[in-house]
């Protein structure tokens, strides 16, 4: 009988898991996290503290926990064990009484977790000097990985606590302040406090024999403490990058006028061995203190932190923003050199592929989230170009809203609230800008051709799109006339897919140059109209697919033949009826240089092809 009741109890768990998680989700509110933990040997023991609130009664508390990583000792509620399920990566717990409804309740987890000596993974054990080094990386979905907890983005704690017994060898440090420090006979024991709101995969600890750098500024509204967690021996080798990176403050408070969010606290970087950056609240993980990615995860404190997306499928509100911050640390910093040749990496690493919106459609995917093309790179010059459509003042003018905005301080954001701030500053509507750059997918492709006969320079541009998902984008295209003593931009704006233009130009034009400045995400070809057996291959390198495209209006391909460079055929079309355009998958080709053979009713084209 007792065996029957535990396979009950245990069912009735079973489905506690599956079915009641959007229940307690939507009914917790979570105030504070405790966390009472020691570490030594690999392995880190102890406790965390859940204290919440509800607004109905509920029989069940369930959270995220690893099967793989964390073992479940206890969980004790008001001062009782209680039945659980650890299943799925879902802590079930079977609650003996209701939790207070008028007052914040609390419920303790007891548990252990193994660190591991993979540095991609969320709790780590590597070795400095001979001494072990610990640190945690939460984000996005592996925060369960090393401590059982909330995980979706639908409320955060009003604070956080750490207490972190270490050997006295070790320094432990944490998000907010380090409040106490006790040394025992062979430990010391941490504790530190954070007073502001956080989701869970910003909150993060590491341990290891650091040296402290202490720094003070002076910023617009008072002082700030700086704490940086340097590895011993490397003190001398990063101090010079942790305090050049001081710069970007005052450079911060000329863009921004909301203060740095945890100006209470502090800001530091806690270094590790993994490459990047953590933006954890008030300390992120650096891999080392370079000026961009110090801007970068100094960016996030605001875009990220203080204002956190609602969702993953909206993390380009994170990383893009942030991304573009550290873009424009080249437009100010290094003279400028350095800026255009950001753009130009920022806009080749987007063409590279023809797919791809800045809202993730598989949020449960860690590679799509984070996938650098999109959510960095194209959210960043997506910015760039908006910044350049409405206006630098107006662009911040709209940031600085966004911040201000008191329904989304130090709780989320989507992409609808950002689009909604920026068109209350310029007084414009962005719906087909972001329709076509943030939720379509791809980008334009144009094929330019012109004249000059006289002093008329006869232009017919045609936009192809990469991307089935937007017909054709609506964009300001910018050219440069360059003839041998004079020079001239120009700025033109097809309203279509095929357009015309006649523009009198003082002096013959001997070359037009596409986007002079890289402020549009776009591809081209640019021929004189006499070339009319032209075809264009892009993207140029390709990886998983590859598009062919004849320039002149009334040309057709015939035939389309891929060879490597040994003359071998890799790709033959067979015959095609007078094709504008024609798509290869490239999935399967090996890297490297292959030739590509276009033949139409105007002869044949050879174009070089190179697949990544």
């Amino acid at each position: 009988m007792e065996g029957i009741k535990k396979a009950l109890a245990s069912l009735f768990l079973v489905v506690v898991c599956s079915s009641v998680l959007s229940q307690t989700s939507s009914t917790i509110d979570y105030t504070y996290w405790r966390f009472d933990l020691s570490v030594q040997d690999s392995l880190l023991k102890g406790n965390v503290t859940h204290h919440f609130k509800v607004d109905s009664s509920i029989n069940s508390f369930v959270l995220q926990a690893s099967n793989k990583t964390l073992n479940i000792d206890s969980a004790i509620f008001h001062g009782q064990s209680q039945s659980f399920s650890h299943l799925n990566d879902t802590l079930a717990i079977q609650l003996s009484e209701t939790p207070d409804l008028t007052n914040t309740d609390s419920i303790t987890i007891y548990y252990t977790a193994k660190a591991t000596t993979n540095f991609q993974d969320p709790f780590v054990i590597a070795e400095h000097n001979n001494k072990p080094l610990y640190w945690t990386l939460s984000q996005p979905l592996v925060a369960k990985n090393w401590w059982p907890t909330h995980e979706p983005l639908d409320d955060k704690a009003d604070s956080v606590s750490f207490k972190i017994e270490v050997p006295n060898e070790l320094t432990a440090s944490s998000n907010g302040l380090l409040i106490n420090q006790k040394e025992l006979d062979s430990t010391t024991v941490f504790s530190f406090k954070h007073k502001y709101p956080i989701p869970a995969y910003l909150i993060a600890f590491a341990v290891g024999p650091y040296q402290i750098q202490e720094q003070q500024i002076n910023v617009p509204y008072g002082k700030l403490k700086i704490e940086n967690y340097i590895l011993e021996n490397e003190f001398s080798k990063f101090r010079e990058d942790a305090t050049f990176g001081l710069r970007s403050f005052n450079w911060f408070d000329t863009l921004l006028n909301v203060p740095y969010p945890y100006l209470n606290e502090k800001y530091g970087h806690t270094q590790m061995l993994r490459g990047g950056g953590m933006e954890h609240s008030t300390n992120s993980f650096m891999g080392n203190f370079d000026f961009p990615l110090y801007v970068h995860e100094l960016a996030h404190q605001w875009f990220g932190n203080y204002i956190t997306c609602s969702s993953w499928k909206h993390i380009w509100l994170n990383e893009g923003i942030a991304t573009f911050f550290q873009g424009l640390l080249f437009e100010r910093f290094y003279d400028g050199e350095l800026w255009l040749q950001w753009k130009d990496v920022t806009r080749k690493s987007i063409l590279r592929k023809p797919d791809g919106s800045l809202i993730v459609q598989d949020s449960l995917n860690p590679s799509r989230i984070f996938d650098t093309r999109l959510s960095y790179h194209k959210g960043s010059f997506v910015l760039h170009m908006l910044r350049n459509k409405i206006g630098h003042k107006t662009y911040f003018d709209a940031l600085n809203n966004y911040l201000n905005d008191t329904a989304l301080a130090f709780s989320y954001a989507n992409t609808s609230d950002l689009k909604r701030h920026f068109e209350n500053s310029c007084s414009c509507d962005l719906t087909e800008f972001f329709n076509d750059w943030v939720y379509g997918e791809g980008y334009p492709f144009y094929v330019i051709e012109w004249e000059q006969n006289g002093s008329v320079l006869s232009l017919d541009l045609e936009q192809f799109t990469s991307h089935e998902s937007v017909e054709f984008f609506e964009a300001q295209v910018e050219l440069k006339l360059i003839g041998s003593q004079s020079d001239s931009i120009i700025k033109i704006t097809p309203e279509s897919r095929l357009s015309s233009f006649e523009i009198d130009i003082p002096f013959a034009v001997q070359k037009i140059e596409f986007d002079p400045e890289i402020v549009l995400l776009a591809d081209h070809e640019i021929v004189q109209k006499q070339d009319v057996s032209k075809t264009f291959v892009f993207p140029n390198p390709a990886d998983e697919s590859l598009n062919i495209k004849i320039g002149n209006p009334r040309g057709g391909l015939q035939e389309v033949e891929v060879y490597d460079l040994t003359g071998k055929l890799i790709f033959e079309s067979g015959e095609l009826s007078n094709f504008r355009n024609f798509s290869i998958n490239t999935t399967a080709w090996q890297a490297g240089v292959y030739i590509v053979k276009t033949t139409s009713n105007y002869g044949i084209d050879k174009t070089r092809l190179v697949i990544q």
